[in-house]
């Protein structure tokens, strides 16, 4: 919940955000590739300072990974190829611990 509450605050109310499945969240900003970069390494470095999770006593801050792709207006790509994409920037970026773009 607070994870999500963090999110709402970075985002703007034209923005949409959705649980997509488990610990998967999709977030459409209508921005470009680095300002969305920008807002998600805010509220990443805001989810790190104010959640942390507890292993056994051992308090580990929480991090998240992401991918971003930019649409242009003249790219006609389905929902379910955009989301595909991105799946696999997010898993790219979780593997090599690196942000991931595309």
């Amino acid at each position: 919940m607070l994870f999500s509450q963090i999110f709402k605050a970075h985002i703007r109310m034209e923005d949409l955000m959705a649980r997509f499945g488990g610990d998967e969240f999709v977030i459409l900003l209508d921005q470009n590739e680095s300002k969305s970069r920008e807002i998600l390494e805010r509220t990443k470095g805001q989810v790190q300072r104010l959640i942390d999770l507890d292993f056994s006593g051992l308090k580990k801050p929480l991090s998240f990974s992401y991918g971003i792709f930019e649409i242009g207006s003249d790219q006609k790509k389905d929902i379910k190829t955009l989301i595909n994409f991105v799946d696999r920037k997010m898993y790219e970026m979780k593997e090599g611990k690196r942000e991931v773009n595309g």
